[in-house]
């Protein structure tokens, strides 16, 4: 998504609406990649997978100590 559009022609208000728009897009394209990566985490875990512990740490970093 192209976010760099030339907003000096817009009032402030459709200027705030396209932000409020584009903000929403960028939360929803967010979350999609969160639970992407959670699904993965739970299909590796499900199946034993040796690589569990890899990705886990590349998703939740915050759960070990540096």
């Amino acid at each position: 998504m192209n976010d760099t559009i030339n907003l000096g022609c817009f009032t402030d208000i459709q200027k705030s609406i396209y932000e409020r728009i584009l903000s929403d897009v960028k939360i929803k394209e967010l979350e999609s990649k969160v639970n992407d990566a959670f699904e993965e985490v739970v299909i590796l875990a499900k199946n034993n997978s040796p690589e569990f512990l890899i990705r886990f740490k590349v998703v939740y970093p915050e759960f070990f100590i540096s």
